[in-house]
């Protein structure tokens, strides 16, 4: 097993490390105000989640998601407001992962697949510790669980698109998530990557890990995710994908972006039509 029992985690984690309040929600996010140089891009953010809870956060470019994405993680702290993973704040967790934009990272860095996914490992083994066996089991795990074993040995400027998002996950799983921050990880990938993408995240619910994914597509957050959260600097809707994605609050949210037309069964078909798929940053 790649994820192992959250008791047993915690008596690893030592002083040094946030251990879990067993009564908290996951993920608890209160009046979060964030941005850069005093200037705030989100504002009066709230929402709960349980744990292995599936989470979109959607909205137009510049809505803010990955500036919320940043703050949950502990990389960018609150200008107001509070943000706790299982009853304490982000800085001290070592169950969080965050996966961000492909586009961040130097894919020219001289490194293996297999010691790219051994960082994840790190904050587990300790600094200037050699890895042991078991986090090598760890990590040929959770290449395997990719389906990235054969390339373990190959430098990370030989794969493609849908393999680079892979080995980030990859990476999650070795550092033995709880939490996984997905930041537009569907961009820039065919189809067929996104349903295998999909589908390893949709395994992560078996294994109580909680998801929180930025993306723009909002039929795939409504058919793959438990809760929705639409974001345009503020929160403008939070919860199922059939109480979010409504006409009027999507027209809020995205204005002359969008276009809805009903179905049959009353249902929206949605599509973004200019406000999506861009390869650039969201903010």
């Amino acid at each position: 097993m790649i994820f192992q029992k959250r008791a047993a985690i915690s008596k690893r984690q030592g002083s040094d490390h946030a251990i879990h309040d067993a009564t908290a929600a996951a993920v608890v996010v209160h009046g979060l105000s964030a941005g850069y140089d005093s200037q705030p891009v989100i504002a009066d953010i709230s929402f709960e989640l349980r744990t292995g809870e599936r989470l979109a956060v959607v909205g137009p470019n510049g809505a803010g998601k990955s500036t919320l994405l940043k703050a949950l993680a502990g990389l960018l702290d609150p200008m107001k407001g509070k943000v706790l993973i299982h009853g304490h704040g982000p800085c001290r967790h070592i169950c969080i992962a965050y996966v961000p934009q492909k586009n961040t990272l130097d894919w020219r860095f001289p490194i293996t697949l297999a010691d790219f996914v051994m960082l994840g490992r790190t904050q587990r083994i300790g600094l200037l510790r050699k890895p042991r066996s078991q986090d090598h089991d760890i990590v040929r795990a959770s290449l395997d669980a990719v389906e990235l074993t054969a390339y373990a040995q190959r430098q990370i400027e030989a794969l493609s698109g849908g393999q680079q998002q892979r080995l980030f996950l990859a990476r999650a799983l070795a550092q033995e998530a709880e939490l996984i921050l997905f930041d537009e990880p569907l961009v820039g990938l065919d189809v067929h990557v996104h349903r295998e993408t999909l589908e390893l995240i949709a395994s992560l619910y078996r294994q109580e890990v909680t998801v929180i994914m930025s993306l723009h597509d909002l039929s795939i957050a409504a058919s793959h995710f438990d809760k929705i959260l639409l974001l345009r600097q503020e929160m403008m809707g939070f919860g199922t994908p059939k109480t979010v994605l409504t006409e009027n609050v999507l027209r809020r949210a995205y204005g002359s972006c969008l276009q809805v037309i009903p179905s049959e069964d009353g249902a929206f078909i949605v599509h973004d039509t200019a406000c999506s798929g861009g390869e650039h940053e969201d903010v």
